[in-house]
């Protein structure tokens, strides 16, 4: 027998009773720490953009709902130089629009809250769209803001898709046209 050796093993299985506690306790800390997927904090939306551009040549419908409930819809003439993009910059063409103000619920804005809450729609890609769509359904863009972020999502055919984007997307269209289509 070596002298020593049974010192040798107690060191050895000292440490991976060691190690294994630290792993066991670190899996606990994640468990209730809820890190978890679904533990995104819910976003208090201040206002919320909307752009419809149906086919070429057919104007551009742009609708601005605000927290207090109110929504300004732009009718915007389709023109060649103008970039969808630069519309949620608040650069509308110069004389080539009109606006009307509308109203929707509190209980409306409650549901478009809680599905951009529900799809995580601040995670969703810039580019949502479906390019093997047949038919062209045009384009549609939404931008939600908060008193601290801003995110932009939309495209061509979006919403059209069977991807999970395109689903979660298509959610907060039909949403956003249940409430402004009253």
């Amino acid at each position: 027998m070596v002298k020593g050796k049974g010192v040798i093993m107690f060191r050895t299985e000292k440490k991976k009773y060691i190690i294994t506690m630290l792993l066991i306790s670190v899996a606990c800390v994640f468990l209730f720490a809820g890190c978890q997927s679904g533990g995104a904090e819910d976003l208090y939306l201040s206002k919320v953009s909307y752009v419809v551009c149906p086919v070429d040549g057919q104007d551009i419908d742009m609708y601005v709902v605000s927290s207090d409930c109110s929504v300004i819809h732009y009718m915007i003439k389709e023109t060649e130089n103008l970039e969808i993009k630069e519309l949620f910059e608040g650069k509308l063409p110069e004389g080539g629009f009109s606006s009307e103000r509308q109203q929707i619920t509190e209980q409306d804005w409650e549901k478009l809250q809680s599905i951009v809450n529900e799809t995580e729609f601040i995670y969703l890609p810039a580019e949502v769209s479906d390019p093997e769509q047949a038919a062209d359904s045009g384009s549609s863009y939404i931008e939600i803001k908060t008193d601290m972020i801003k995110h932009l999502a939309g495209g061509h055919n979006a919403g059209f898709g069977r991807d999970k984007a395109n689903k979660k997307y298509r959610s907060v269209v039909e949403v956003l046209d249940a409430a402004l289509n009253k």
